[in-house]
């Protein structure tokens, strides 16, 4: 396959763009509404116009796209069809920060942002299980790592992962006291700083919010099988749930904010 141009995210009619493919993915979003399917379609156009790695650094053949451009990505595919919005700013997410990640030796950065350039490659975290649910709150995953003469061998169940129909890539959460033989790439690093969670409160905003609004706006007819609010409107709900909620995001950020300032005065 060939590498998809990246020349979308960087002229003028990037928005334009947007409006087309929130256009095109509206028109299938009821089909794949009312089948369960994974939209593979979906995430097969946005990968030939870059989009699948618009936050991977320039230098690495992605759009190195900041937080405000991601934005309006998200906020038109959202239009279009919210739940590969969603998956799309895991991916966001997951790429925003790899690069300056420690848990991850470089060499396989390089290859996971490489392959989502040029095969549109998918990435996020697996870390929720049956009887801790997500970790996002504290307690220890039951998944175990072990070395083998081959590698690693990772022993557990996860249960649920954002796009884990079409991800290639999963960055699997493992305590360090069940790992055997860690490396220092191990040593445990916080999941979303400050910056991080900014990143998630925006993104996942892009979403919902506008959905929100319009059924307020138009009442009980919003909710008419009929309408496409009420298909948006589930996907909102979504947001409830979804981790980091939004007391854990505005926690986060005001310790970051804090911990800077003390920084800054000493």
């Amino acid at each position: 396959m060939n590498q998809p141009s990246l020349r979308s995210v960087e002229v003028a009619n990037f928005e334009a763009l947007l409006e087309r493919l929130s256009a095109e993915l509206a028109s299938t979003a009821q089909r794949y509404d009312e089948s369960g399917a994974f939209p593979h379609a979906n995430f097969q156009l946005l990968h030939e116009h870059g989009l699948l790695a618009l936050t991977v650094p320039k230098a690495l053949g992605g759009g190195g796209a900041g937080l405000s451009q991601a934005r309006k990505a998200i906020s038109a595919i959202a239009k279009g069809e919210p739940s590969t919005a969603l998956t799309l700013v895991m991916q966001y997410l997951q790429h925003t920060r790899l690069q300056d990640s420690k848990t991850w030796p470089q060499h396989l950065r390089k290859r996971v942002a490489e392959d989502a350039v040029r095969n549109g490659a998918l990435i996020n975290a697996l870390r929720v299980e049956p009887d801790l649910g997500t970790p996002a709150r504290g307690g220890l995953p039951a998944t175990t790592a072990v070395r083998t003469a081959d590698g690693w061998r990772i022993s557990g169940r996860k249960i649920y992962s954002t796009g884990s129909h079409d991800v290639l890539f999963d960055n699997v959460l493992v305590p360090l006291d069940h790992a055997v033989s860690v490396s220092p790439w191990s040593t445990p690093q916080p999941e979303l700083d400050g910056e991080g969670l900014l990143w998630m409160s925006v993104l996942l905003s892009s979403v919902y919010d506008a959905v929100e609004l319009a059924i307020e706006a138009c009442g009980n007819p919003g909710l008419s099988r009929h309408s496409p609010l009420q298909r948006h409107y589930r996907d909102v709900l979504c947001s409830r749930v979804h981790t980091p909620q939004n007391d854990a995001i505005l926690q986060g950020v005001g310790k970051a904010v804090f911990a800077q300032r003390q920084k800054e005065r000493t």
